[in-house]
């Protein structure tokens, strides 16, 4: 662990030398001289010592040896390093442990992407080692640490967001506790961003992105997307060889990232986004979101009228000419006269310029 610890810093030192355009020749040349204290052990272990010397029956709670992996960075994305830190994982156990440990296993499991791993070890640190007033005790004493409260809030964070590979990763290790739907804001990025997301039925539907300083934003996002600025505007975006896409940033600018084509290609029950106001179907929404607040990005209605809307967003990478309503049980004809709005891009648009016929299904033409 010392070799890991002194090699995170001499990294830290050189990349931030870099940054300020100064020279740090005597830390270069003892990062070339460090023994980086990473070995495969004979069970395919990441070894504790430099001698083979680990038991694959040794379930003691400490894995100080992984601290390379997390919270540090030098393993990185190396397959065999990654995998041997996951053998050394599984060999110590997931049993009981004082809540430090079950904290720092459930970041490791994070790390590795496994969500219910990491869940896994999370609940145990709550349901075994919490007092009634959420600090941690050490099992079995009970005496309060405050490691497993930091580290655990930690281990959540790596869940919901990592970025140590460079790239702004969003639900890298959803459990599925917590698949159904949900979202977060203010978790911190490297690079000096702010992130937001939301979720439904554990595809993500949304980033928020607040950039501090400007520059280059990294980050996955599955399938199209579609960037706009605060303002609403499209923001022109790349997407790299390995499916990252790339815009760049203004410093205190803020950023929404969502499907491209939210609800081309699915059938009339997947894109109707009817939002109750009492009790709101967000599986019927395009995006997910059931806020019903149109500045919040949300589909489900125009914000026009204190009432449910239907809207499907279809995004801006294709001319539509026709728009076609069907039938549903609640339907009634007042509903479209004169109540059927074409929605312009990013923001809808006054209700003229779309004819409405009274046909089921309904067609709207939008006239040219």
């Amino acid at each position: 662990m010392s070799q890991q610890i002194v090699w995170d810093l001499f990294t830290n030192v050189l990349e931030a030398a870099k940054v300020l355009g100064t020279d740090e020749p005597e830390v270069a040349a003892a990062l070339a001289k460090l023994d980086p204290g990473l070995r495969v052990g004979r069970f395919g272990q990441l070894q504790e010592w430099k001698q083979d010397l680990d038991s694959p029956t040794d379930t003691h709670r400490h894995v100080s040896h992984l601290f390379a992996f997390y919270p540090g960075r030098q393993i990185g994305g190396d397959p065999a390093l990654v995998q041997a830190a996951r053998t050394s994982l599984i060999a110590r156990g997931n049993g009981e442990a004082t809540g430090w440990a079950n904290a720092w296993k459930a970041a490791f499991w994070a790390r590795l992407r496994d969500g219910n791993q990491a869940f896994a070890q999370y609940r145990t640190q709550l349901l075994q080692n919490t007092m009634p007033n959420l600090w941690d005790k050490v099992f079995p004493s009970g005496t309060f640490q405050i490691d497993a409260n930091l580290g655990s809030t930690a281990a959540v964070a790596e869940m919901l967001l990592q970025s140590h590979t460079g790239v702004i990763d969003v639900l890298p290790a959803l459990p599925g506790a917590w698949s159904e739907q949900g979202s977060f804001d203010g978790l911190r990025a490297r690079g000096a961003f702010t992130v937001g997301a939301t979720w439904q039925q554990g595809a993500l539907t949304e980033i928020r992105l607040a950039s501090d300083r400007g520059g280059p934003a990294r980050l996955s996002f599955p399938g199209d997307v579609r960037v706009t600025g605060a303002d609403g505007n499209a923001v022109d975006h790349s997407r790299e060889a390995d499916g990252t896409v790339t815009f760049l940033t203004e410093a205190g600018a803020s950023y929404r990232i969502v499907s491209a084509n939210l609800a081309v290609g699915k059938s009339a029950t997947q894109s109707s986004t009817y939002a109750h106001p009492i009790n709101p179907i967000a599986a019927r929404a395009v995006d997910g979101n059931i806020s019903g607040d149109l500045a919040a990005g949300s589909v489900t209605h125009t914000g026009l009228e204190p009432q449910p809307w239907w809207q499907v967003d279809l995004g801006t990478s294709r001319p539509i000419g026709e728009v076609a309503v069907w039938n549903r049980s609640d339907y009634h004809l007042a509903r479209f006269g004169g109540e059927l709005h074409p929605l312009g891009y990013p923001r809808p648009r006054a209700r003229n310029g779309l004819s409405v016929s009274a046909s089921c299904p309904t067609r709207s033409k939008i006239e040219k």
